[in-house]
């Protein structure tokens, strides 16, 4: 239970910022990926001037990739400037209306809820959890389905992430235990085959969630470390990255030596 709702509550939340940041990307899909590289680069230099010009075309796409920034500097350096200016990008979320609203709940929940767990704030976090699994009940599934490719394409991985994690924990607690596992890797096969929408991007989200699950729950290091080998030859300046895939070797090299 404990490990499972680890994973759920630190790494899962993502994949909801990259659906919605996606969606949007087609209004300015160059100037996306060029500031959404040098951010998994952990490449900084820049990227709050280009934000500032992404700005001008496209205001709340700005807005969603500068919390990302701001989230990915503060868990690199790791200093009380970098928080509270995240922080205060989190604060901005909760105080605007309008048709915006829903996409700035998810992105406030999505980034408040890993903020708790990376200081291990544990009842805000499952405070926020639980406030977020309502919100999330209000999505129209119907409306989705009817939507353009890509949109569906993001639903359905969603939603296959979703089983995965509702199978699992009847499996780890003895309910129809080998029934539910079987059910846990057919998720996890749907997902791995999912690549009917052709986006950059959207490919690297789901490797590194793959990487995650096969790590944080599988446990098993050789699929996580191959997710991670790739991911870090995508962005050879991430240092997480290389580090995670590192740290799977050794778990590895060590099961080896047994």
């Amino acid at each position: 239970m404990s490990g499972f709702l680890r994973f759920n509550l630190k790494y899962s939340l993502g994949l909801i910022f990259a659906a919605l940041f996606l969606n949007l990307q087609g209004q300015v899909p160059e100037a996306v990926d060029v500031i959404s590289n040098k951010i998994f680069n952990q490449d900084f230099e820049g990227v709050p001037e280009k934000i500032k010009v992404l700005q001008r075309t496209s205001p709340q796409m700005a807005k969603y990739i500068k919390v990302d920034y701001l989230w990915w500097k503060m868990i690199s350096d790791n200093t009380q400037a970098s928080e509270a200016a995240l922080l205060f990008e989190l604060d901005s979320l909760t105080l605007e209306k309008g048709d915006k609203m829903d996409y700035d709940q998810l992105i406030y929940f999505t980034y408040q809820i890993r903020y708790d767990n990376f200081k291990k704030k544990n009842l805000s976090k499952y405070l926020n959890l639980l406030k977020l699994h309502f919100f999330l009940e209000k999505i129209d599934s119907d409306e989705i389905r009817n939507s353009d490719p890509f949109v569906l394409s993001l639903f359905t991985l969603m939603t296959d992430f979703d089983l995965f994690m509702r199978y699992k924990f009847f499996s780890n607690h003895g309910f129809q235990t080998e029934k539910n596992h079987t059910k846990c890797m057919s998720c996890l096969d749907k997902i791995e085959m999912q690549n009917e929408f052709e986006n950059k991007t959207f490919k690297n989200c789901k490797t590194y969630l793959l990487g995650k699950i096969y790590l944080d729950i599988e446990n098993d290091y050789s699929k996580a470390n191959f997710k991670f080998e790739k991911l870090s030859e995508m962005f050879p300046g991430n240092m997480i990255f290389k580090k995670t895939a590192e740290y799977c070797r050794a778990k590895l090299y060590s099961r080896s030596a047994r």
